[in-house]
């Protein structure tokens, strides 16, 4: 056993500084998805489709009031590296000090006018409760994202991967134990403890402090920078949470509890790529402040793009298998959610990979690129949406297929600007990335269309329980993990 750990301590050890980065903090961040299924499965039973409605909605108060720092936190990771790689380490501490100090500022006059509204206005009881205890939540949140970005500009993705395994698990203990007394108001106070605890341990441990002074020309430089961001950032968000609110608005809490489920299931899915394309971004920046050679940026973050991309769908059928056991034997009032999870985890392999395309857009300095594109996703996600549930009636399944195609639409746009305008790429590169990712998707459909016709006719049952979906996913998950051993390893394909 000493000898095993003692190899695999020499090869981690062997690793460059980034592909450790990038296990750290995928790792954590697989980790934290980990805990927040558990969450969301001990939730969906205890509390049921209608509660945890109130929930999702009530909580995109949080989801909208991170944009409060203007796009300055935004900059202050674009800022940091670049000027470090150019040698400025002053100017990189004054805006780092000037976006966490603007921001502090911005959270905590929210903090009271969210109160103040959620004390004074005729509310149901669990919104005003959101009000408050979420406007108290976006100082936090805020502090623990600053420290967040401070160990990612500085490449301490250790750091960074403690925090955010700390602050799940501090997330599960307090929603699950509360709920049994306070019901789904648990979640939301519980969000607030995770952030509080967290940033307090934080705090006894930090060797490098923020502090709290404000530069007036280094502000109207992170707002020139991060206005652009924020503005992409929310677009994003919107794209992203379209579905949730036409739900609200055609269907009921209850629809979208059954829908925010599954949706939060396979965000999981993409994580791998937000993690990865994180560390990589980080790198990327920093060597495009020593020579700002964009054929470098191309280099660093499409390197993860088709390995990525391969690797992703074998996360998706362990999500679709654990989930479908769940439902199956579990959670009975969440059959409907099942279909809806595999149409969305699907398609998510488009997401998994378009990060690295906006971040190289973000490395130098063309965002507005990606705001052009994303107010045009806004109407695609909207126009879809309404076509389903106004014109044609076609409920949940319908949203579901509309989040497909914008997914779709989102990387198709993002990866043909990317290969447009950064480092001088020909069209034919574009056309090779698209023609393998949107291969490795329609490879998916078809392994799980083989995949169906092995059922069992009859539910398989074991000690009285329905393994059907595990057994589907096992089936889909072995023939695709067989292409990915051929392609990866046996014949190498990617390397040539």
């Amino acid at each position: 056993m000493k000898s095993i750990s003692t190899f695999v301590q020499k090869k981690f050890s062997s690793l460059s500084p980034t592909k450790r980065n990038s296990i750290f903090y995928t790792g954590a961040q697989y980790g934290t998805s980990v805990f927040r299924f558990v969450q969301s499965f001990v939730l969906a039973k205890i509390l049921g489709p209608a509660l945890m409605g109130e929930v999702s909605a009530i909580s995109l108060i949080l989801t909208y009031g991170v944009y409060l720092q203007s796009g300055t936190y935004l900059a202050m990771l674009q800022k940091i590296p670049y000027l470090r790689g150019k040698g400025e380490n002053d100017l990189a501490e004054t805006y780092k000090d000037t976006a966490f100090s603007y921001t502090m500022t911005l959270s905590t006059v929210a903090f009271v006018g969210l109160a103040i509204y959620g004390l004074l206005a005729d509310l149901q009881p669990i919104y005003r409760f959101g009000f408050i205890v979420f406007g108290a939540t976006l100082p936090m949140y805020y502090l623990y994202n600053f420290n967040n970005g401070l160990w990612r500009c500085k490449n301490q993705f250790n750091r960074l991967a403690f925090q955010s395994i700390m602050q799940s698990v501090i997330l599960l203990v307090f929603s699950i134990s509360l709920v049994f007394v306070i019901s789904n108001k648990a979640v939301i106070l519980a969000m607030l403890l995770s952030y509080l605890i967290t940033n307090i341990y934080t705090y006894k441990t930090n060797d490098e402090f923020f502090k709290f002074k404000i530069d007036i020309n280094a502000l109207k430089n992170l707002l020139i920078v991060g206005i652009p961001l924020i503005l992409t950032s929310v677009c994003e968000t919107v794209v992203n949470t379209a579905d949730r609110i036409m739900i609200l608005n055609y269907l009921d809490e209850t629809d979208l509890g059954l829908y925010s489920f599954p949706a939060g299931l396979a965000a999981f899915y993409y994580m791998g790529g937000k993690s990865v394309s994180s560390v990589l971004y980080q790198k990327a920046l920093l060597e495009f402040g020593k020579n700002e050679d964009e054929s470098q940026v191309v280099k660093t973050l499409y390197h993860g793009v088709i390995v990525l991309g391969i690797i992703s769908p074998l996360v998706g059928y362990g999500i679709e298998g654990a989930a479908f056991f769940l439902v199956d034997n579990f959670l009975p009032k969440y059959e409907p959610s099942k279909l809806i999870l595999e149409l969305l985890i699907t398609p998510s392999i488009f997401m998994a990979v378009t990060r690295f395309f906006t971040q190289s857009l973000i490395t130098v300095g063309k965002q507005n690129y990606i705001l052009a594109i994303e107010v045009f996703l806004i109407g695609l996600a909207f126009g879809s949406n309404w076509l389903a549930l106004e014109v044609f009636d076609a409920g949940l399944i319908g949203v579901t297929l509309c989040s497909g195609i914008t997914l779709f639409g989102y990387f198709i746009s993002m990866s043909f600007m990317s290969v447009l305008k950064v480092g001088n790429q020909s069209l034919k590169n574009f056309f090779s990335i698209a023609g393998k990712i949107i291969s490795i998707f329609l490879l998916v459909i078809c392994i799980k269309f083989i995949a169906r016709n092995f059922m069992f006719a009859n539910p398989l049952e074991i000690l009285g329980m329905n393994f059907d979906g595990v057994v589907y996913t096992l089936i889909s998950g072995s023939i695709y993990g067989l292409f990915v051993y051929l392609v990866l390893f046996k014949f190498k394909l990617i390397q040539k």
